[in-house]
């Protein structure tokens, strides 16, 4: 399953890349250690949910074309998008599926519920990281 994924950095950071990746790694599949828990096998840069201009000027990567589209302020990000994963700046993985959301064919109820309440928990923690950038990348399960 392919979904959004959000890596919340504190500022300053020398190489937002480096960073970002720096906090999924530890969250990515090990081959091996299969009976490890994970969260993810591999990740690309974002699908441009949240670009900011202003943001990527303000952090010099308005000229890279991978940086530039999946960079932003997170006091910038209201109603930009709602991640199915967001990772904050001390390495925690937060989850839809953490909130009962489960693949399924069609909407159910249940999930339904889950993306609510996953949604009240990414506003929670998306005000607690205001003073971050956050930097997309399109995660695969």
């Amino acid at each position: 399953m392919h979904s959004v994924t959000l890596v919340l950095l504190r500022l300053p950071v020398d190489d937002l890349h480096a960073a970002a990746t720096a906090l999924l790694r530890p969250h990515r599949l090990n081959e091996d250690a299969p009976d490890a828990s994970w969260h993810l096998d591999y990740w690309t840069t974002g699908g441009d949910n949240i670009a900011d201009p202003e943001t990527a000027a303000a952090l010099g990567v308005a000229d890279d074309e991978d940086l530039a589209p999946n960079v932003c302020f997170v006091s910038r990000l209201a109603g930009r998008v709602i991640p199915g994963a967001l990772v904050t700046p001390d390495g925690a993985w937060h989850d839809l599926q953490d909130f009962g959301w489960r693949l399924a064919p069609v909407e159910t109820p249940a999930n339904k519920a889950a993306w609510e309440r996953w949604a009240a928990r990414v506003e929670e923690l998306l005000a607690a990281h205001a003073g971050c950038v956050a930097v997309e990348f399109d995660t695969h399960s």
